[in-house]
């Protein structure tokens, strides 16, 4: 019966420190690539801006980034606002995205076009 104990116990000690190892470790798919975070950072800017312009709630946009090689990034989409009147209003933006690996900052720049009322 000490025998069947022991087993037990030393498969419990097994097990427990396989599941802190599995758990502690860092992997990079939970890092989002830097096209993502290039999207993340030109959405920011984006509703930012439109809610300074007077955007009630948060403007919906939408990103394609393409990487034209160097660390720089071209990015469109489309952008979605709604006014304290309750009208909808629809274009396309562009912008340019530079990212520094130096000290890991994206800079950009963003043209949005002009809105249409849906």
């Amino acid at each position: 019966m000490k025998n069947i104990s022991r087993i037990i116990a030393t498969f419990l000690i097994i097990v427990t420190i396989a599941g802190l190892g599995v758990g502690c470790s860092s992997s990079k798919e939970d890092e989002p690539s830097l096209s993502s975070r290039v999207a993340d950072q030109v959405e920011y800017r984006i509703q930012f801006e439109l809610k300074m312009q007077g955007a009630v709630g948060l403007p919906q946009v939408t990103t394609y980034v393409r990487e034209t090689g160097n660390n720089t990034f071209i990015v469109t989409g489309k952008v979605t606002i709604r006014d304290q009147y309750g009208d909808t209003y629809t274009g396309n933006y562009d912008a340019t995205a530079k990212y520094n690996p130096e000290t890991g900052n994206i800079s950009v720049d963003t043209d949005i076009g002009s809105l249409y009322k849906n």
